[in-house]
Parts: structure tokens; C-alpha cells; sequence
């Protein structure tokens, strides 16, 4: 584009002054600089396995051969609608805002409480008329569980394309998705790629078959970028055969902000590529073609883990609860990868009998994003290892209601049928027993999705609709007691008591 060209033009019928790059100079008095292709376009910064965050320098070159690559995938176009709804921390935002606007297309930035609740979520969505939404499995299946429920009013959201990425697609939660009215018309697309490669490298399309799979495929490179599965001599291994996954092209990013080092041992020469100066970027990701030639993902070669969309170093973690002077050894795991809600859980071998969880917790927030603190710390006598010196996961006790609390919780027992009815979903969704009416649901090593479905479970087992804000007034069995009679005594009724778990979808 020229100079004098408009930059942007955003609600113009607000009268927004539009301001050219010429203006700009005239008022300044600087001399307008177009930023070249290999400059710095944005900095996201990633968990990093020493404890010490990186920053991921992507080029405006990267992001440019992305819009294009992803654009041959999936393209917006001036009649769509496409959600903002991640943080702009999290690089597929840089999807969500440019690849519509590019397009012409109109970009609706969700709002923070909307975004964490899937019932407004969803009501939000068909409301603005959005037709293409990204997010993480964990969200796409929060909206599955209210998606052709009364809760929703049974209509559809009216998405054209779902696109999926941030953390693994796990087949057998997408059955809801897949059942509800939102998948009919909707093109569902399971996007991989680190952030060192520019948000998305490899694509699938889903279709219902996939929820009989053990593993969703994430497909194959797109346009621009080459994908290599390699042994530890970064030789290519055969179809089937379990190798490092390197990502090569015009999206690999320029480096590690400041880290040299860093970037040297992660960006190594492209052996494969004719380009002079071409690299390779080392994923650290486990995978494998199959029969099809299509990817699959089979996890990390290192500590390094997902969860609800965020990258953490489980060894960033543990460096962080190590750093206490009452921590003589510690090993962070994901508890319950397979189920519903996967939780951080710390074992910690104290240095003496009087370790304060509450503090060890309250210190390890000074270091970590909440997102990587651990929802509970269990304390055990050693780490239990394997005959090879290796950590026995197997032999890692399960967590308590203690472990999540970091006290002996209240152990006050439900004092009606109300209370007890919520106890128990309480402990359907968090998994805990010993649970009391005065233990707070964050604490307990609930989160803000799960808080989500305690919602609608409440609706529709006691015919109570609870916003989240007016859970977290006082966010305890207790509390969601006395709102549920108090909206009884506002319709005259009784509280029901509990009832059968609901099977399927209404």
C-alpha cells in the first residue's frame, strides 16, 4: 500500500478519526519507516524448561507467509464474523484479529466474563452472528455439554468453521460436539503448531468418524512448511515409526528473544533444503505418519505438557516449589490427563514435619502464571522410583480434598438435602471425597470451566440459573445453598432434592 494509505478504519460510524501514515509524520514531524519483512512484528513468551520464560520473535515475513498458508486452509471472507476470544498473550489471537481483518471480514472481540462462561459464551456467539470461531479443545467441549440443551434454547450457534488448537484433541470427548446441532454446516479443522513456527503448521478436518479414534490426526504441512519426523541422527524414520517432529519454511520464527544459545540448539541448519541459511525448528514433539500419510501427535519428549491451552514446563514448576526452604524434593504430574478436567498436582518431600502448603502455594504465585501453579500439593516421605531409577508414576498416591485445600478442609457435613445434593456434584466434577460445605470450589482445585458445568448442573438439577459472578461471592457449598433457597423463596418452591444423574444429551 502507499504512504497516505488509511492504516485502519474501526467504527467509522462513531466518527473514529482515521489517520494516514502521512498524517502521522505531520504531526510528529518524523519521517514515516515501513517496517521490513524481517523485522520484529510481535513477542510471545513461552514456559521455559529452566524456569525462565522465553520470548519467541516472529517476523512480519512469518506472519504474512502464515495469513497466507492458513488462508488456503480456511479463509474468511467479508460476509463472516470471526470471535476474538483468546488473550492477545496467546498466539492464536494473531488468527483471530488479522486473518479476518485482511479478509474485510467483521471481528467481535468477546468480552472476559463471557469468554469463561460456555452458556453466555454460546448465547454471545449466536447473538453476534459469528461464523468462525478458534479455540482449544477444552472450550469447543464446554460448549458441546450446553450446545442443544434447554439451556441454550436448543438452537444452533451458526458456525461455518470450528478450528481447533492450543492443546491435543482427545476423539472420544467430541461425540457431544458432533451430536449437537452447532456440527451441522460447521467444518471442523484440528490446527498444530508451536509458537515458534507461527501458530499453525499442520491441519486435519474432523469429522464424527474421528471420535472412534484413539488419536486425532493433525494432518499434513501447509503450503510454505515442511514437516520432518527424525530419528536422534535426524535421519527421516519410516511411516509409523515414532520420531522428533522438525518444522521447516517461511513460518519458522527468528529465534529466542536474547538467547542465543537457546536459539542455536532449537533452530539447527535444514539438511533437506536447497535455500541457503534454511533451519529446521525442533519441536520437541513426538510423532508419527501413518498408513495415510497423515501426522499424528504422541506427546513430548520432554517435561513439558498442555493444559486448558497453556504451555508449562512441569520442570519450571517444580524449580519454583524447590526454591522453598522447606521443599527437600518435589515432582510435578498431571492428574487425571485422561478425564474431564486434567489438575497440576505437586509431591513435595518436605525438609521437616511443619510444611505450610498454604504458604508453599502463596510463594510459588510469585514465580508462576496461575495457569502453572499446582491445584493441589500432596506431601509424601520420597519419590517413589522405578528399578531404573526412573519416577514410578504408578506408585504416586492420589490426591485428597486435603491435598487441593492445603489444610484439613472444613469438615462441615451437609445440614439439608440441598447441601448434600451439591456435595455431590462436587464431587462427580472435582473427584474428591471429604469434602465440607465451607470449602471453597477454587481451593478444592476447581477452575474456571469446571465452575462452568457446576452451573449447569445446578440449573438443571435444581431449576436455578446462578451467573458466575454471583458464585464467587461466596464459592462454597454452603454459599450455592443459600442462593438456590434464596431463588426458591423468590418463586415460592421448595429446593428439589437430589437427583439421578442425567445420561446423554436433552
Amino acid at each position: 500500500a502507499d504512504d497516505d494509505a488509511p492504516v485502519l478504519a474501526l467504527l467509522a460510524e462513531e466518527e473514529v478519526t482515521v489517520r494516514t501514515v502521512a498524517d502521522a509524520a505531520a504531526l510528529t514531524g518524523a519521517a514515516p519507516q515501513r517496517a521490513d519483512g524481517d523485522d520484529l512484528a510481535y513477542v510471545i513468551y513461552t514456559s521455559g524448561s529452566t524456569g525462565v520464560p522465553k520470548g519467541v520473535g516472529v517476523t512480519h515475513r512469518n506472519v504474512l507467509a502464515y495469513l497466507t498458508a492458513s488462508a488456503s486452509v480456511v479463509e474468511p471472507t467479508a460476509q463472516d464474523v470471526v470471535a476474538v476470544r483468546s488473550t492477545f498473550t496467546f498466539d492464536l489471537s494473531v488468527w483471530e484479529l488479522f486473518a479476518g481483518l485482511v479478509a474485510g471480514a467483521r471481528i467481535d472481540l468477546v468480552p472476559g466474563d463471557v469468554a469463561a462462561d460456555a452458556q453466555q459464551l454460546h448465547a454471545h456467539l449466536r447473538a453476534q452472528g459469528v461464523t468462525m470461531l478458534a479455540t482449544t479443545p477444552t472450550i469447543a467441549q464446554e460448549l458441546a455439554a450446553v450446545d442443544g440443551t434447554p439451556d441454550t434454547g436448543g438452537a444452533p450457534i451458526g458456525l461455518r468453521a470450528l478450528l481447533l488448537a492450543g492443546e491435543e484433541v482427545v476423539p472420544a470427548r467430541f461425540a457431544d460436539w458432533f451430536a449437537g446441532p452447532s456440527a451441522r454446516g460447521c467444518q471442523v479443522l484440528n490446527w498444530y503448531g508451536p509458537t515458534e513456527a507461527t501458530v499453525l503448521m499442520t491441519v486435519a478436518e474432523l469429522t464424527a468418524e474421528v471420535t472412534r479414534r484413539q488419536r486425532a490426526p493433525i494432518g499434513g504441512p501447509v503450503p510454505g512448511s515442511t514437516i520432518w519426523v527424525l530419528d536422534e541422527q535426524m535421519r527421516p524414520v519410516p511411516p509409523g515409526t515414532a520420531g522428533e517432529l522438525f518444522i521447516g519454511g517461511a513460518q519458522v520464527a527468528r529465534g529466542y528473544w536474547r538467547r542465543p544459545g537457546l536459539t542455536a540448539a532449537s533452530f539447527v541448519p535444514d539438511p533437506f533444503s536447497g535455500v541457503p541459511g534454511a533451519r529446521l525448528y525442533r519441536t520437541g514433539d513426538r510423532a508419527r505418519h501413518r498408513a495415510d500419510g497423515q501426522l499424528e501427535f504422541l506427546g513430548r519428549l520432554d517435561n513439558q505438557i498442555k493444559l486448558r491451552g497453556h504451555r508449562i514446563e512441569l520442570g519450571e514448576v517444580e524449580s519454583a516449589l524447590l526454591d522453598h526452604p522447606g521443599v527437600a524434593d518435589c515432582v510435578v504430574v498431571v492428574h487425571g490427563a485422561t478425564g474431564a478436567s486434567p489438575r497440576l498436582v505437586a509431591y513435595v518431600v518436605p525438609e521437616g514435619p511443619d510444611l505450610d502448603r498454604t504458604e508453599l502455594r502463596t510463594r510459588a504465585a510469585g514465580r508462576l502464571p496461575r495457569y502453572a501453579l499446582p491445584a493441589a500439593i500432596r506431601p509424601i516421605e520420597q519419590i517413589p522410583q522405578t528399578a531404573s531409577g526412573k519416577l514410578d508414576r504408578r506408585r504416586l498416591p492420589a490426591p485428597t480434598a486435603d491435598d487441593f485445600l492445603g489444610t484439613s478442609g472444613s469438615s462441615q457435613s451437609a445440614r439439608d438435602d440441598t447441601e448434600r445434593a451439591l456435595l455431590g456434584l462436587w464431587h462427580e466434577l472435582l473427584g474428591l471425597e471429604g469434602l465440607g460445605i465451607r470449602d471453597h470450589f477454587y481451593d478444592a482445585g476447581g477452575h474456571s470451566l469446571l465452575a462452568t458445568r457446576l452451573l449447569l448442573r445446578i440449573r438443571r438439577q435444581f431449576g436455578v440459573a446462578l451467573r458466575v459472578q454471583q458464585a464467587m461471592a461466596d464459592f462454597t457449598v454452603a454459599g450455592l445453598a443459600d442462593l438456590i433457597r434464596e431463588a426458591s423463596r423468590e418463586t415460592d418452591t421448595s429446593p428439589p432434592t437430589a437427583s439421578a444423574p442425567e445420561e446423554g444429551r436433552r
